[in-house]
């Protein structure tokens, strides 16, 4: 009986990890953004991964709302806005601390972008071949910035670095 029990309480514990791995993975879409859950029960996080239609700004919001919770915007996840050639500008919402590889790569008619303080991830390519961006400003809290993030932004003619920043990766402003 005891053996059962064990196999009783494991078959238990594996259905409620599923359903936490499913529900952390669902995805809606608000205002034209769309989002996937990738933290939920103490703290309600959510990722950017797409958008819908045509997208000039995106004026990202610090929380989203879905099924009567509130959910932290934290990251903005890899390819979310690849070849999105309509958006010009991008302010990142305070919350976000990530920015996936390739989230903007290929936005041709970007011209501006304002990353938060508090950011701390700069992935790979995520503004390479951004050909309209002429000025970024990294904040120092970033303390890498990912290789070719910036490369071929043909023209970009300023970039400020935060002190915190310690390493630029391979071709990251490399034109």
């Amino acid at each position: 009986t005891a053996l059962l029990l064990c196999i009783l309480c494991m078959l238990i514990l594996s259905s409620v990890s599923e359903d936490s791995d499913a529900k952390a993975s669902e995805k809606f879409t608000v205002d034209h953004i769309k989002y996937e859950i990738t933290a939920e029960d103490t703290v309600n996080e959510v990722q950017v991964i797409g958008y819908e239609g045509s997208v000039t700004e995106y004026n990202g919001v610090s929380t989203v709302p879905y099924n009567d919770k509130t959910y932290v915007v934290t990251s903005i996840g890899k390819y979310a806005f690849e070849n999105c050639t309509s958006l010009t500008s991008v302010n990142m919402p305070d919350s976000l601390r990530s920015i996936g590889k390739g989230a903007f790569e290929r936005c041709s008619s970007l011209i501006s972008v304002t990353f938060p303080k508090g950011l701390t991830n700069l992935g790979s390519y995520a503004f390479k071949e951004c050909t309209s961006l002429n000025a970024v400003s990294i904040p120092g809290s970033v303390k890498t910035v990912s290789k070719h993030a910036f490369q071929h932004c043909y023209s970009m003619t300023s970039v400020t670095i935060g002190e915190g920043v310690k390493k630029l990766g391979y071709r990251a402003f490399f034109n």
